[in-house]
C-alpha cells in the first residue's frame, strides 16, 4: 500500500484513537475486531457463510484462577450470560489483553466469543447485558468462528499473536493455541502498523495545538497497539513473547540491541508525558521500522 492512501486511511481512522481495527461498540466501549467492513476475512456473513469446519466439543477448561480477583467476577457473570444465551454454540471464550495487567486503570477487558456459527439472534440476547457488563469494565466480544480464526491467519496475524500472548480461557476451547503464521506475512504488518501508527503521530501532533497534555495522552494512546507490534517482531526474531507489556517491550530491546526509552515513557501513565516523550517515541518507533525491515 502506497503512503498517500496509508494517509487517507489513517485521517478517517485516527480522530480520537490510534488502531484502525477499532469499531464503537453496542456497549459503550471501543474493542479491536477487524477490517470487516472492508472484506469478509476476519468479520462474518452469516447470510454467505461457509460450511462449518467441524469442531469437537470438549469439557468447559475455564481459567477463573488465572485473572487477576478483580476481573474474576466480572468475567464469571459474563461466560455464565454467554451460556445462557447461546448454550452449545458457544464454543469458547478468551479474555485478553493489556487490561490483564492493570496498567491503565480505565481500559476495559477485552474478550474473543468463538460460536459455531454466528446467530445475531442470540446475540442479540446477549447485548441487552451490555450496559450491565460495561459498568464492570469488560468491552463488547469480538465474534468470531474456528473458520474465520483460521482464515485471519494470513491477514491479522498481529492481531492473532497478540491474544495468543496474553489470554486467559474463560469458558469452552482455547481456539489461539498452536496457532501457525507466514513469515512474511508476520513481517508486512509489522511494516504496515508501524507506518500507520507514525502516521497517526504527525497528523496528531497537528491537531494537538501543540499542547503538551495532548501529545501525552497521544503518546500514550500510540502505545495500545504497539504490543502486537512488538509481539510480532519476537515472532520474527524467533524468540517468545512475555506476557506482561513492560517485559514484551524489554525483551524486544534485548533483541533489536537498542533501548525504547520513548515506548516506555508513553506507556507509563505516571510519568510527566510531553513534547519530550513525544519525540522520543517517534525515534523509537522509526527504529523499530528499520529493525523490521531487516528481520
Amino acid at each position: 500500500m502506497r503512503d498517500a492512501e496509508l494517509a487517507a486511511e489513517v485521517a478517517g481512522a485516527f480522530r480520537t484513537r490510534l488502531s484502525p481495527w477499532r469499531l464503537a461498540s453496542s456497549i459503550g466501549d471501543e474493542y479491536d475486531l477487524s477490517r470487516a467492513t472492508r472484506g469478509d476475512r476476519f468479520g462474518q456473513r452469516p447470510s454467505a457463510a461457509p460450511a462449518p469446519i467441524p469442531v469437537k466439543i470438549e469439557p468447559p477448561a475455564a481459567q477463573f484462577e488465572n485473572l487477576p480477583e478483580a476481573w474474576q467476577e466480572p468475567v464469571r457473570r459474563l461466560a455464565a450470560r454467554v451460556r445462557e444465551c447461546l448454550g452449545a454454540e458457544a464454543l469458547g471464550l478468551v479474555v485478553h489483553g493489556a487490561a490483564l495487567d492493570r496498567i491503565d486503570a480505565a481500559a476495559r477487558l477485552r474478550s474473543v466469543l468463538v460460536l459455531r456459527q454466528v446467530n445475531l439472534a442470540a446475540l442479540r440476547l446477549l447485548a441487552a447485558d451490555g450496559p450491565r457488563f460495561a459498568r464492570l469494565g469488560l468491552a463488547a466480544p469480538v465474534v468470531l468462528t474456528p473458520e474465520s480464526i483460521e482464515r485471519s491467519r494470513d491477514t491479522f496475524p498481529l492481531e492473532l499473536l497478540d491474544i495468543a500472548r496474553r489470554r486467559v480461557v474463560a469458558l469452552g476451547q482455547d481456539f489461539f493455541a498452536g496457532l501457525q503464521f507466514e513469515r512474511e506475512h508476520v513481517r508486512l504488518a509489522c511494516e504496515r502498523e508501524l507506518k500507520v501508527i507514525l502516521l497517526a503521530m504527525s497528523q496528531g501532533l497537528l491537531s494537538s495545538a501543540a499542547l503538551d497534555a495532548r501529545l501525552g495522552e497521544l503518546s500514550h494512546e500510540m502505545t495500545l497497539s504497539l504490543a502486537r507490534v512488538l509481539c510480532g517482531l519476537l515472532w520474527l526474531a524467533d524468540r517468545p513473547a512475555p506476557p506482561r507489556v513492560f517485559a514484551l517491550v524489554s525483551e524486544v530491546e534485548r533483541v533489536a540491541g537498542f533501548p525504547l526509552p520513548g515506548v516506555l515513557r508513553a506507556l507509563d501513565r505516571s510519568e510527566d508525558a510531553g513534547w519530550n516523550t513525544f519525540l522520543q517515541l517517534y525515534a523509537d518507533l522509526e527504529a523499530l521500522g528499520q529493525f523490521a525491515d531487516g528481520l
